[in-house]
């Protein structure tokens, strides 16, 4: 069954702290990840919850205390709560959640109270790739692309930060090497687009079909490797598909009503466009088409190339 956290329901502060004082104990699974320099704490009742979520986030282990604690505990069947510690809590009521829903759910409700803890730092919900001198996001639905197109960009030399969250802070980029959800859709595009030789080839000759959750980087690479920081120079908005790629380059101003649903930061509302807009107005900004994803691919990194030149210049 198809879930969406925005169904969560949020709950009222008295009730978010009756419950962590009652039901806080009954998370014994517990992991700790670094998330962009954030060490988050994630306390499951489920063990297969916290199994999923571990699995999901193991090349990003860390063992510093935590700055962000999240919990998710089921009092009785089909009840459901997550909340952070200190912070918001939401129920989930609507029908009963197996592991990889529970997981899926406190990765949601974790990852906003991190990327909305510092207020110098945006979080797009984007693809972000670099090439070792600057950055490009791509921005879109959870069925855009983004995926497909990160693995093709990989594929064609550029480094992978994340499929999912490009965090921009004062330093740079920060990777976030969260393994991937793959669609077979997206597989079977990247085996018929040719491309030059790389390890991701293997990958797609092992690959036996169907959707699969939390595949790891050194699966499709051959290797996890965190790229250092670095300025974010492009950024794409995914708009369609057609034979060819195409990138439109348009305004911070148009970019910004279509960029700002998908952007998670302290500031909100009304506050959080200056800021968003600010950052728009310092890179290159595209409306993309998708070709096929070599294609997209070798256009991405030429227009990440021509940014870095301009700025240079």
């Amino acid at each position: 069954m198809y879930i969406n956290a925005g169904a969560l329901e949020t709950l009222a502060a008295a009730t978010a702290r009756a419950i962590a004082l009652g039901r806080a104990q009954d998370a014994v699974h517990c992991m700790r990840i670094d998330l962009a320099g954030i060490v988050l704490e994630a306390r499951f009742d489920d063990p297969d919850a916290a199994f999923r979520f571990a699995r999901r986030y193991r090349h990003m282990p860390a063992s510093a205390a935590p700055d962000v604690v999240a919990y998710a505990v089921a009092p009785a069947r089909g009840d459901h709560y997550f909340w952070i510690d200190g912070g918001p809590a939401y129920r989930w009521n609507r029908n009963v959640l197996e592991a990889g829903g529970i997981a899926f759910m406190l990765d949601a409700v974790a990852t906003s109270a991190v990327f909305a803890l510092r207020a110098d730092r945006l979080t797009l919900h984007a693809a972000a790739v670099g090439d070792g001198h600057g950055v490009a996001a791509i921005v879109g639905t959870s069925e855009a692309g983004k995926t497909t197109t990160a693995i093709a960009c990989a594929r064609r030399g550029l480094a992978l930060y994340s499929d999912e969250f490009c965090v921009v802070t004062p330093a740079g980029v920060i990777a976030v090497p969260r393994t991937l959800g793959l669609r077979a859709e997206g597989v079977a595009l990247l085996a018929r687009s040719a491309a030059p030789p790389s390890p991701v080839d293997a990958f797609l000759r092992a690959y036996a079909g169907g959707d699969r959750e939390s595949v790891g980087y050194d699966e499709i690479f051959g290797a996890v490797q965190v790229p250092a920081p670095a300025p974010l120079r492009s950024l794409f908005f995914v708009a369609e598909r057609a034979a060819e790629p195409r990138a439109q380059a348009i305004s911070a101003s148009a970019m910004l009503p279509r960029v700002a649903p998908w952007t998670r930061a302290q500031a909100r509302g009304a506050q959080l466009a200056p800021q968003l807009l600010a950052l728009l107005k310092q890179i290159a900004c595209y409306e993309l088409v998708l070709g096929t994803p070599d294609a997209t691919a070798q256009l991405v990194s030429e227009t990440l190339c021509g940014a870095r030149e301009t700025v240079r210049a």
